[in-house]
């Protein structure tokens, strides 16, 4: 049977998330969420979230502060407990970490009743930089029929990162490997044993270089 799958990038900020599930309407949902210490996303899908509203009285202008709860992102968009799974990346700054997860889901996908039928939509609007850009880069290169998803919305303001603002090479092994592995599955079936094995010993020349400059 057709289904309509959701795999959603998850940041701090829920409503993006909300506005896609009920505008799509998906039959099942992969959050691919933050894990580690900080400030993980994947509490955010089952937990209720609060946050801090400070502000002045209009009248004496005196300073408040108030706390605000939300409730979790899978009871807003009334997602029942069966229809979605979360899925962690340890370190959402790190490209490996992040195809990890979109990987598992892949495979997941391609191994459920009528994966042929399934339309897979993926939204990347939510998280970090580098979780929607491995998400954009692994449909490029394994997922031709995934269709990428990004919720536009105005913007009021441009929030800055304060401190640890530093630029990091961003590291494509994972998706290297896995291309290069893919072109040798080919080889072998065809029998190419030593075009896979040169395809193999390029890439690992390749990812054993450290980076030029």
């Amino acid at each position: 049977s057709m289904r309509n799958v959701l795999i959603a990038t998850v940041g701090g900020s829920p409503h993006p998330i909300i506005n896609a599930i009920k505008q799509g309407q998906p039959d099942f949902v992969y959050f691919i969420c933050s894990g580690g210490e900080r400030t993980p996303s994947w509490k955010t899908i089952e937990n209720q979230t609060s946050h801090q509203i400070r502000g002045a009285c209009p009248n004496c202008s005196q300073d408040f502060t108030r706390t605000l709860k939300s409730p979790s992102i899978a009871e807003s968009a009334g997602l029942t407990p069966d229809s979605f799974e979360i899925v962690i990346a340890e370190d959402p700054d790190s490209f490996d970490d992040v195809v990890g997860p979109l990987k598992k889901v892949s495979n997941a996908l391609s191994q459920s009743e009528g994966a042929a039928s399934d339309t897979v939509h993926a939204n990347y609007t939510g998280g970090t930089k580098t979780m929607s850009a491995a998400m954009v880069s692994y449909k490029l290169l394994f997922e031709p029929t995934w269709q990428l998803e990004v919720n536009v919305a105005e913007r009021t303001d441009l929030v800055k990162i304060t401190r640890g603002d530093i630029s990091t090479p961003a590291s494509l092994n994972s998706l290297l490997w896995e291309r290069t592995l893919s072109k040798a599955r080919q080889e072998l079936e065809l029998h190419q044993y030593t075009v896979a094995a040169d395809a193999i010993s390029t890439t690992q020349r390749e990812i054993g270089r450290p980076h030029d400059g």
